[in-house]
């Protein structure tokens, strides 16, 4: 029967040295902590905490509901939180934050924080900031960025002109009294004329006249969008005038920033030209 080698007293010193350190390992033990360290066996009291913020928003694609936007966030800490604030900001707007918000304790758990967007345009790259300090003065923040997504169609009505009737073509142009509502701003404007009695094919589109934002024209009223705009508008007509005579229809199309889509199609009129 052999026996087994005898071990030497520093190697047995350096086992037990190594198997007391691998076991009793001292650190932060709390898993909240700032400096958790989750080879720690023994809590030696050095753990630093601060707030936990988490957004919750599945996207940075948030929709816009009635004129706001809702983000989801969460607040968790180990001691009380004494103040937070949330901000939100654009670089399309002058001062850059349009939202501001202090919270009062007791703050803790999951928050829905709606921001109202202004009546102007909301395209582009936008900023959620929130800010939690806590009793003992640990500071946390989180920034989102996110993009509102509107996918409301902009409104749109008119009427032509006429005094008396037939609609008249007066000097060239075709004069008509168009309503938009928008909240966030309007892209384009097609304005076509139809005419339905068209020998060599009816329903033939005659003339069209696109309009492009910031162009001085239809769409040049964006800054008061958010409420029902008014419009007396003269499109030039340029056709023989042998085809002004009979049956037409009017539609304009309006596109927001969004690129939603709305038109309105007058009712068929009879045109009648005057120089």
């Amino acid at each position: 029967m052999s026996r087994l080698a005898p071990v030497s007293s520093t190697t047995l010193f350096l086992i037990l040295a190594l198997l007391s350190s691998s076991c009793g390992k001292k650190g932060c033990t709390d898993e909240l902590a700032q400096n958790y360290d989750e080879s720690a066996k023994r809590d030696d009291g050095s753990c630093t905490f601060a707030p936990v913020i988490e957004i919750q928003n599945a996207s940075n694609q948030v929709f816009i509901e009635n004129n706001r936007v809702k983000i989801n966030f969460s607040i968790e800490s180990k001691y009380e939180i004494v103040t937070a604030y949330c901000t939100s900001s654009s670089s399309t707007f002058i001062g850059s934050t349009y939202f501001t918000k202090t919270f009062n304790p007791p703050i803790s758990g999951s928050i829905q924080q709606e921001i109202e967007l202004l009546n102007q345009s909301m395209v582009g790259d936008h900023t959620f900031f929130i800010e939690a300090v806590d009793e003992m003065g640990n500071k946390s923040s989180k920034s989102f960025g996110f993009q509102p997504a509107d996918t409301t169609r902009p409104e749109v009505t008119l009427e032509i002109q006429y005094d008396p009737p037939p609609y008249v073509l007066s000097k060239g142009e075709l004069n008509f009294f168009t309503k938009w509502h928008e909240n966030y701003g309007l892209k384009k404007a097609d304005v076509e004329l139809w005419d339905l009695d068209a020998q060599e094919k009816p329903d033939t589109l005659v003339f069209r006249y696109v309009e492009e934002t910031y162009t001085g024209g239809l769409l040049d009223s964006l800054a008061k969008s958010g409420s029902y705009q008014a419009y007396n508008y003269g499109v030039p007509i340029h056709y023989p005038l042998a085809r002004t005579q009979g049956l037409h229809a009017l539609v304009i199309r309006i596109t927001d920033l969004h690129g939603n889509v709305n038109e309105y199609q007058s009712e068929s009129f009879q045109a009648q030209y005057f120089e």
